[in-house]
């Protein structure tokens, strides 16, 4: 979920204008929130298969600032999917910080019944709103679906 409750559909752009987002044509803004969207879908359902249009083939990935660079999208793919593999009530949310022509930035969530990681994401996008370099800041903890959890009498 980015930023709240499914909004109803947009009508129809009208001719002349930009084209729908994910595409050269749409803006920063709209490539970036559907690349976003995109990949909260992706992880919430652990389907691999949704990931693969969201990545170039030499995209690269950076966890975390300390650790090397997964290189190329099959590395990428299968470090985001072994990431929530097993995971069960896997919710995404995103907010959107910033968005360039070739970049964006957002406060991630990333939420499951185990845990819970919540970070930074930069991402580097080519022209047809693919990320070519992923890099994350995050803290993973104990989930909050259990507000008790860990809490002494």
């Amino acid at each position: 979920m980015i930023g709240g409750p499914p909004r109803p559909p947009l009508p129809p752009r009208p001719p002349g204008t930009a084209g729908p987002a994910g595409t050269a044509e749409g803006s920063a803004l709209e490539r970036f929130t559907h690349w976003l969207t995109g990949l909260g879908d992706a992880l919430e359902t652990a389907d691999a298969e949704a990931l693969k249009p969201l990545f170039t083939v030499e995209a690269t990935f950076a966890p975390d600032p300390f650790a090397p660079l997964d290189s190329g999208r099959r590395a990428v793919i299968e470090r985001l999917s072994g990431e929530v593999a097993g995971s069960t009530g896997l919710s995404f949310e995103a907010r959107v910080l910033g968005a360039g022509e070739t970049y964006g930035v957002a406060h991630v969530r990333l939420m499951s019944e185990e845990r819970t990681v919540d970070g930074v994401l930069l991402v580097a996008m080519d022209a047809r709103g693919r990320c070519t370099a992923l890099r994350r800041w995050a803290h993973a903890g104990e989930s909050a679906a259990d507000p008790l959890k860990g809490v002494r009498p």
